[in-house]
């Protein structure tokens, strides 16, 4: 699974990976980009600008998700919080 931000484009975009597994959202004239990325084992759901788009989609990994941060050009990160989910149902 891949979280994109295009500037270029002004586009967030979510893939999967899998048929249909692509999600495009617009956005524009951002200054700030706050994220809140929430993930367990079969969904993850995506809150971008204090929930003015969302993000909700099933996934499937098959081994340990891995977070990186990739860009061109220049970004500042303000704040990163990584929080794990209990495990509701054994």
């Amino acid at each position: 699974m891949s979280f994109i931000y295009d500037r270029s484009e002004g586009k967030l975009i979510l893939n999967r990976y899998q048929k249909d597994g692509v999600r495009k959202a617009a956005v524009t004239d951002l200054t700030e980009l706050n994220l809140q990325i929430f993930v367990d084992k079969s969904s993850v759901e995506i809150f971008i600008n204090h929930g003015q788009r969302t993000f909700t989609s099933r996934i499937f990994p098959t081994s340990d998700l891995n977070l990186a941060l990739i860009g061109q050009d220049q970004a500042k990160i303000d704040q990163l919080q990584v929080y794990r989910l209990a495990q509701v149902v054994e």
